[in-house]
């Protein structure tokens, strides 16, 4: 043991530039086993500020959507009719429906199937519900975004909690639980939903497999990448949507591939919020393709508004097939 003088004067020596960097972040399995009094690894649906922490995902503030010029869905193209149909029968199954029709009806460029599945640890851990956006006709394509309601979120969370007892006894005291653990997984600030972090996780899993699928399993290792994966959601509000994104790179999802292996270098997600107002209608379809598409599938797509134009009109009841009709 050095003497007390020694021990004082090492902690006064003058920082040296030249001195090793900081070692990277532990990995998440040794996290868990650092916290083992916290239930760190567990589904999305439980996730709170402190998994977003451990991960070093942040959200940043709303901004404005960027103005776009973009004119491709004009006329009986532009979606008004779901828009009028969703403001009025304003529920959660009507507003998904009709969302669903104004991004992946059968005259837009994308399409959509239910849920997206979750990795960790090389293994499969579940499915996040959501509606996966991705380009139609092209299902071997890297998955484009997802879409959520934030009313679909407080439901997954009430029905992964709620005690279902057929007895009297005791019920009274399961629901004050129920109560409270709800509330404890309940975000305070709507907009930093750590379940929205999760799907664009999930999302970017998907890009990650695609491409490693399509330009070989060893060459995308040795080199990191990054993916933009997206999320839109919708809530109860009138006014606006938001768009969710981020820029994840492979050495985090390879992180979370091989969670007991320390990542090379400090790894983290900043998140960003775009505002979409629903106002003006008209023009909503084309300022959402906007957001959405990359710029190759945009040019693609004013060619096929060329050759459609004039041809298209507004569903009918024989269109039942393709239309996302309300519950």
């Amino acid at each position: 043991m050095l003497p007390w003088s020694h021990r004082h004067r090492r902690r006064l020596l003058p920082f040296n530039p030249s001195s090793p960097p900081l070692p990277p972040p532990p990995p998440p399995l040794l996290l868990s086993r650092l916290h083992c009094r916290e239930r760190l690894l567990v589904n999305p649906v439980y996730w709170t500020n402190r998994q977003l922490e451990l991960l070093q995902c942040s959200f940043n503030d709303p901004s404005p959507a960027p103005p776009t010029t973009q004119s491709n869905f004009t006329g009986e193209r532009n979606g008004r009719w779901f828009i009028g149909r969703m403001f009025r029968i304003w529920k959660l199954g009507c507003r998904r429906g009709q969302i669903l029709n104004i991004v992946s009806y059968s005259d837009c460029p994308l399409d959509n199937w239910e849920n997206l599945r979750f990795f960790f640890n090389g293994r499969f851990r579940g499915h996040l519900k959501c509606n996966a956006l991705f380009l139609r006709g092209d299902t071997s394509a890297p998955l484009i975004a997802a879409y959520v309601d934030r009313q679909q979120l407080e439901l997954l969370r009430d029905e992964a909690l709620r005690p279902r007892l057929r007895r009297k006894q005791g019920r009274s005291i399961a629901f004050a639980l129920f109560k409270i653990r709800l509330k404890s997984i309940t975000p305070t600030e709507p907009l930093h939903d750590p379940y929205i972090a999760a799907l664009l996780i999930a999302v970017a899993q998907r890009q990650h497999l695609v491409a490693l699928e399509q330009q070989g399993y060893e060459s995308e290792r040795n080199c990191i990448l990054t993916f933009s994966p997206q999320v839109l959601v919708s809530s109860k509000d009138k006014e606006c949507m938001h768009l969710y994104t981020a820029d994840i790179s492979s050495s985090f999802l390879e992180m979370l591939i091989r969670p007991d292996v320390p990542p090379p270098a400090p790894t983290s997600i900043s998140i960003q919020i775009t505002v979409v107002p629903y106002k003006p209608y008209n023009t909503l379809r084309d300022r959402l393709f906007a957001l959405l598409l990359p710029p190759q599938s945009q040019d693609v797509d004013r060619k096929r508004k060329i050759g459609d134009e004039g041809t298209q009109h507004l569903p009918n009841k024989h269109e039942a097939e393709e239309l996302i009709t309300c519950p």
